[in-house]
């Protein structure tokens, strides 16, 4: 048992330490006032001497001490003792806790008691005297005790059937107020709001299963729901990766056109090279052409001009903004009733005209492989 408990609220109230209870053989417990012990204290100790394992003459010789008094009697104290348990366990059953407080804080010597410990210090004296017939007088005294303690009982039950006899009157009272009629009208009361009250259920049990078909549909749907969700998810997952192999197609793409570009711009810079040697060499050509000696027209003219005819020309033109670009064409036929000029038709171009091949060759604006030949020959005559 833990130091400071106590055995109860009852033995707390009035200072009561179950350490103090067990050490009882070396200290002495201390008097108590009066009014103090009162049947809670010792119902409490009595359950802490059944707990404990304590004898009856320790569990006497508390009672002495909190008492101050050695008249006790331990066969009353006993049978006393086990009446109360008797009542108590009764008040609990019934759940009578206001009547069970009120008894406990009741003091358990009592006028009544003091009468009766009176009466039994007569008849120890009466024994005393009789010292031969001891043990007639012991039950004498034990007789005195229980006389005493029935009768305090047969006192308690009157009590009680007084008040059970209240209580019986009352109701016989209410029986009388309450006639047949008053009887049927309350029982048609009651069947009515039985009615209402089944009316009422069914309407509830009707809101109950319409909220759960709903519920129901709910849960259908957030099922779906989740459904779509995963298909949007996996969707999604999908659309992510193709998108990332894209990407990457398009990164490889980028690099594949970076390259190109590279090859483009390597080739572009190689034939733009050429395409400048080319052009230098031509006009190298043109200049030796030029400071060439001029070539007699009478030899041209002597030349046979339908040779020209279906060549392949290159013409020098002066752009209006005073740009100069070379136009290729064919020289169609030679214009009728003259020896200087030729009809050519230009590529993409529908319209035919009329150039003077002489003029243009020697200004170095008409270009053509079979002039050149022609020159060639007309100089080596």
């Amino acid at each position: 048992m833990a130091a400071f408990a106590y055995p109860g609220p009852h033995c707390e109230q009035v200072g009561i330490f179950c350490d103090t209870l067990l050490s009882s053989c070396k200290l002495k417990l201390k008097k108590l006032t009066k009014g103090a012990l009162t049947k809670g204290v010792l119902s409490e100790l009595n359950d802490f001497r059944k707990e404990n394992d304590i004898s009856w003459d320790i569990f006497h010789q508390w009672i002495v001490q909190l008492k101050g008094e050695d008249d006790i009697n331990l066969a009353s104290l006993k049978v006393s003792l086990s009446r109360l348990d008797k009542k108590r366990a009764e008040l609990k059953r019934n759940k009578e806790h206001s009547k069970l407080e009120e008894l406990m804080s009741k003091e358990h010597f009592s006028s009544s008691q003091c009468h009766v410990t009176e009466c039994g210090k007569f008849t120890s004296d009466l024994s005393a005297e009789s010292s031969r017939s001891g043990s007639q007088a012991l039950e004498l005294e034990v007789l005195t005790t229980v006389n005493s303690e029935l009768a305090q009982e047969l006192h308690v039950a009157k009590q009680q059937l007084d008040d059970q006899q209240t209580k019986t009157d009352l109701l016989t009272d209410k029986l009388r107020q309450l006639s047949v009629r008053n009887i049927n009208k309350k029982l048609s009361r009651r069947d009515k709001k039985l009615e209402e009250s089944q009316s009422q259920l069914s309407l509830l049990q009707e809101e109950v299963q319409e909220k759960t078909d709903k519920i129901v549909q709910l849960e259908d749907k957030l099922t779906e729901s989740h459904k779509g969700a995963k298909r949007n998810r996996v969707n999604l997952f999908n659309a992510n990766k193709r998108l990332h192999d894209l990407q990457s197609d398009m990164e490889q793409l980028k690099l594949s056109v970076t390259k190109i570009e590279s090859d483009f711009d390597a080739q572009s810079k190689h034939l733009n090279g050429k395409i400048t040697e080319l052009s230098s060499a031509l006009d190298a050509a043109y200049v030796l052409l030029q400071h060439c000696t001029q070539v007699p027209t009478n030899l041209l003219t002597s030349l046979n001009q339908e040779s020209l005819v279906g060549r392949r020309i290159r013409h020098r033109w002066c752009n209006p903004d005073g740009t100069e670009q070379w136009y290729t064409g064919r020289i169609l036929s030679v214009v009728l009733g003259t020896t200087e000029w030729f009809n050519v038709q230009y590529d993409g171009e529908q319209e035919v005209l009329s150039l003077n091949s002489y003029t243009d060759f020697d200004n170095g604006d008409l270009d053509s492989n079979r002039a050149r030949l022609l020159l060639i020959s007309s100089r080596s005559l």
